[in-house]
């Protein structure tokens, strides 16, 4: 499997593109426009993850489900708030999207097999109320759940700051240092490397009452 990795939109959302045979996973398509950067890439079909929905995750899924045939994943839970506006795109000022076929995972974790390659799923609240951590290999893809030296904002629309904490803390005990963070903004880095040394994580790992 081929990982790249390319920022889109206003907000700099890392996209990343799966390559898995004739298969293209697309993680967070978060721009109008985003078939077009597509072009050179080689597949003959596609899927979608969306680790949630803020339309700086998701403005480019109508185009790709309608365009290009993308079956689109997402948590139910998530899906639940995207209905009641959960993008943010009207408090963002900008056209609301839709999903027309949305495929939902609706439990806790569990795992997508999608062009050959296994894909786990696992629901961390706390920046949207379905927010998604998917795992391939080593690789975490966590949307806006952990940064580089810092974490998700949870002062938005649906965001929790109880919930952020517990995910924080299940987050860091569920995987292995050497996992790899591909976070949704700013530079990919390891759990070890966040363990160590992110503030805001290790504030949230050692204070009993934050939670």
């Amino acid at each position: 499997m081929e990982i790249k990795r390319f920022a889109v939109g206003d907000a700099g959302t890392n996209c990343y593109l799966l390559h898995c045979g004739d298969g293209l996973i697309v993680i967070d398509p978060g721009e109008i426009g985003i078939r077009k950067k597509l072009a050179r890439e080689k597949f003959s079909k596609m899927s979608v993850l969306l680790t949630h929905c803020h339309i700086d995750h998701s403005a480019g899924v109508p185009e790709l489900e309608k365009d290009l045939g993308a079956e689109v994943y997402l948590s139910k839970d998530e899906f639940d708030f995207f209905k009641m506006g959960g993008t943010l795109a009207t408090f963002l000022n900008t056209d609301e999207i839709d999903i027309a076929r949305p495929r939902l995972l609706g439990s806790r974790s569990g795992v997508l097999e999608l062009y050959g390659e296994r894909i786990e799923y696992f629901l961390f609240p706390g920046h949207t109320p379905g927010s998604l951590v998917y795992k391939a290999g080593e690789d975490l893809f966590c949307g806006d759940l952990l940064f580089k030296n810092s974490i998700g904002r949870t002062d938005l629309f649906g965001g929790d700051e109880y919930e952020m904490a517990k995910s924080l803390r299940g987050f860091a005990a569920k995987f292995g240092p050497e996992c790899r963070i591909r976070p949704g903004h700013m530079s990919e880095t390891d759990l070890e490397t966040e363990l160590k040394n992110n503030p805001v994580l290790k504030e949230y790992l050692h204070y009993d009452d934050l939670i």
